[in-house]
């Protein structure tokens, strides 16, 4: 019982902690969108494009980078506007109608718009930020189950 005790007191700094790291995440997503995008906009590289059975759910988005993490990879692209909820309703359509499985939307005002899915073996996730202004950077993350 003095373990869970202690094991309950030593997750709350943590707790706290990540709870403040997610707050400056916020604050500095808010930020992006009044900054310039002069220099910031990468080229499209044909490397990133997302597998043929992700839809981008966008028109216009230049996909500039692909990262692996073992079996899971993250596209990132760009696109303009500036209402992240909207983009990620748009994408999230866009799944719908590819039969693509939803399992979760979220959102935090001016700062974040994401949502999780399935499809198939892989199970990923779209998430949407200002990346400058009058620019989205959306990320897609896509992995085994």
């Amino acid at each position: 019982m003095h373990i869970r005790r202690l094991l309950a007191v030593a997750a709350v700094p943590l707790l706290l902690a990540s709870v403040g790291c997610s707050d400056k995440d916020e604050e500095k997503n808010k930020e992006a969108a009044g900054k310039s995008c002069d220099g910031i906009l990468k080229p499209a590289d044909a490397a990133a494009a997302l597998p043929s059975t992700i839809p981008a759910g966008i028109t216009g988005a230049t996909f500039y980078e692909v990262q692996t993490a073992g079996a899971t990879k993250r596209y990132f692209a760009y696109v303009s506007g500036t209402d992240l909820v909207k983009t990620r309703d748009d994408i999230k359509a866009a799944y719908e109608t590819a039969k693509i499985e939803i399992t979760g939307t979220d959102q935090e005002e001016g700062a974040e718009a994401d949502m999780e899915f399935k499809v198939g073996n892989d199970e990923g996730s779209v998430q949407v930020i200002p990346l400058c202004q009058g620019t989205l950077r959306v990320r897609y993350r896509v992995g085994p189950k």
